[in-house]
């Protein structure tokens, strides 16, 4: 090798050397800078909802709440805050306030829902989600869980006529919580000075008002200065007032918008005012007989029915809205009534039977025979009462003896008797799903309510007013709710203003009470009107009550 060959071999060497060549050795790895750390875990947050979709049918003002339960977790959390916040999509159920997740990773929420849910069918979806903040400006990803909702929320219905409505049973599908009952306001008619006294009838509701129909009485105790006034349900104040041109009347029947007044003995038969403003609508001309009595019309399907005739002989199906005649039939007997009315039949009883309809062209379907019955004619107003299993429930006089007023029970698809009662009972009585209530009629120096079994006719429970209140009689009608009965009770000293009580409908025991009687009815947003006054005299005032 030439010295040209050495010099090369060893530069080339160095130069290896000095850039970390070469391999092998084990000789000092380079200077450069550390590797990066890895990062740290995101926090992560998870919720589960344990509660099963909500389904549930309600009444128009019922109070209603649900359960909302479940879980949570999170992790890689360090010192960073979790808060749940729930959303409702259907803006049904009153939200909670957002929270600080629970420490023991369950949360239960008591959800009610708002005042008054509107009736219809309300879906909507309930969600729990997670939160960095309590604004809820932040949220952890794919933090949340979801629930659905149904709510089928059914209208209660106003008081239309005798006894609420087509049915007659007046019972109204509410709950009422007594403790919360508070006198809302009252109303006199406004008699003129020269009049003796002043009287309102049986009062009729509406959306946001009580119709009523009254008059002044002169001294030789004929009624004059006869009108119709629509009251506001919260206030009582007066919404308008219609002279009426006719001067007979009796209690009227409200639905659709109209306002329907038996007039007999007049120009017409029946006068229907314009619920919004009193004007007069419509008149049904009728020539009867001073001697006939006439009850409120039955509503049913845009379509009134009434007792019509020349002396009360007659029924008579209108159109409710013109008043333009569908239908006139002959009925059997004259008992002071108002038929009750379902999707295919008209009711009314007469000549000692249920006598059965076809309600849309008045032909006659059957004639049930009333064994209980054993006079042509009623001594008392009576109505039929549809009860809750296809039935139909009616109060038979019989004069034999020192008379009864059986309640006798019929099914109408059998065409048969199902039951008689043994005790005899006052009308207006109050027919709830399962059960009906009565007042007995005489034997007793109290009154008392029995709480009927529909399905037997056999008394389930009995009641009567505390002793203390020296009540000896029973008057008007009789309520019930999903809870409550409401009944009147007075002494008939032509004085005593009397009691109506409300009675607990499971322990049959009295859970609240106000120092006067009279007619009761239950409008559709839980107002309870009372015509107020000792039963003996006329009753010129309305005492309205509402849950404070």
């Amino acid at each position: 090798m030439t010295k040209q060959h050495v010099v090369a071999a060893l530069c080339a060497a160095v130069f290896l050397a000095a850039c970390g060549g070469g391999g092998g050795g084990g000789g000092k790895s380079g200077s450069g800078a550390p590797a990066p750390a890895a990062p740290a875990p995101a926090a992560a947050v998870t919720v589960a909802i344990s509660s099963p979709p909500v389904s549930q049918n309600i009444d128009y003002g019922d109070d209603f709440s649900t359960s909302l339960d479940g879980t949570w977790s999170g992790s890689n959390l360090g010192a960073a805050a979790v808060y749940l916040q729930v959303t409702d999509s259907g803006s049904t159920f009153a939200m909670p306030p957002v929270q600080a997740a629970p420490a023991n990773n369950a949360f239960h929420y008591a959800l009610n829902a708002i005042t008054n849910v509107e009736a219809g069918d309300r879906t909507g979806t309930l969600t729990v989600r997670a939160c960095k903040d309590q604004a809820c400006t932040q949220l952890y990803s794919n933090a949340a869980a979801s629930v659905t909702y149904r709510l089928s929320v059914g209208a209660v219905g106003e008081w239309e006529t005798l006894q609420r409505d087509a049915t007659h049973n007046g019972y109204v599908p509410i709950r009422l919580d007594p403790a919360r009952f508070a006198k809302a306001w009252e109303w006199n008619f406004p008699r003129e000075a020269a009049a003796a006294d002043a009287f309102v009838l049986r009062p009729a509701t509406g959306p946001g008002a009580v119709y009523v129909v009254g008059g002044n009485i002169a001294a030789d105790d004929s009624s004059y200065g006869l009108s119709a006034f629509s009251l506001d349900e919260n206030t009582g104040s007066v919404k308008w007032a219609s002279r009426l041109a006719e001067n007979t009347v009796a209690a009227p029947a409200a639905a659709g918008g109209l306002i329907y007044i038996p007039t007999p003995f007049t120009s017409s038969h029946l006068t229907a005012l314009d619920a919004s403003n009193g004007n007069v609508r419509f008149r049904y001309t009728q020539t009867v007989l001073p001697s006939s009595q006439f009850l409120a019309p039955t509503l049913f399907g845009g379509t009134a029915y009434f007792i019509a005739g020349t002396n009360g002989n007659e029924i008579h199906a209108a159109n409710a809205l013109t008043g333009a005649q569908r239908w006139a039939r002959p009925r059997v007997g004259s008992v002071p009534t108002t038929p009750a009315v379902d999707q295919n039949f008209l009711y009314y009883f007469g000549g000692h039977a249920l006598n059965i309809m076809d309600r849309l062209t008045g032909d006659t379907v059957a004639s049930l025979p009333d064994p209980s019955s054993a006079s042509p004619e009623q001594a008392t107003t009576t109505v039929p009462v549809l009860g809750s299993h296809g039935n139909v429930i009616v109060n038979s006089y019989n004069s034999t003896g020192s008379g009864s007023y059986r309640l006798t029970s019929f099914n109408v698809a059998s065409r048969q008797l199902e039951w008689a009662t043994q005790n005899s009972y006052r009308t207006l009585f109050a027919a709830a799903p399962g059960v009906i209530y009565a007042m007995r009629r005489g034997g007793t120096t109290v009154p008392v309510m029995d709480a009927i079994d529909e399905a037997t006719g056999k008394v389930v429970g009995t009641w009567s007013p505390p002793s203390a209140d020296g009540q000896g009689y029973s008057a008007n009608n009789i309520i019930a709710t999903r809870n409550l009965v409401f009944v009147s009770t007075t002494t008939f000293s032509g004085t005593d203003p009397g009691f109506v009580y409300a009675i607990d409908r499971a322990t049959m025991q009295t859970v609240w009470s106000h120092p006067e009687g009279g007619y009761c009815v239950i409008s559709a947003n839980r107002t309870l009107y009372l015509i107020a006054g000792d039963p003996s005299v006329p009753s010129e005032r309305i005492v309205a009550f509402k849950l404070r």
